[in-house]
């Protein structure tokens, strides 16, 4: 996963790695300072990994859960 700033219609590197995940990210998904990330590990296997965003961007990894079955996405839900 890379690190990108965004300034109106141009888009740059920030970082060439942002974070490494496991698998392949199929879906990811974000709210606050969170950030999480389904990927796939191949053979019917996924994770689940979350990661903190800090005041600059950069992502630090705070869990890693196993799924037992394939997963294609993944939803925050909040309380109002």
């Amino acid at each position: 996963m890379l690190n990108t700033l965004v300034h109106s219609s141009d888009v740059g590197l920030d970082l060439p790695v942002g974070t490494y995940t496991a698998g392949a990210p199929i879906d990811i998904a974000a709210h606050g300072a969170r950030l999480a990330v389904v990927e796939s590990n191949g053979g019917g296997v996924a994770h689940l990994t979350q990661f903190s965003i800090d005041q600059d961007g950069h992502l630090t990894q705070t869990a890693s859960s196993a799924i037992a079955t394939a997963a294609n996405g993944v939803p925050f839900i909040s309380e109002k």
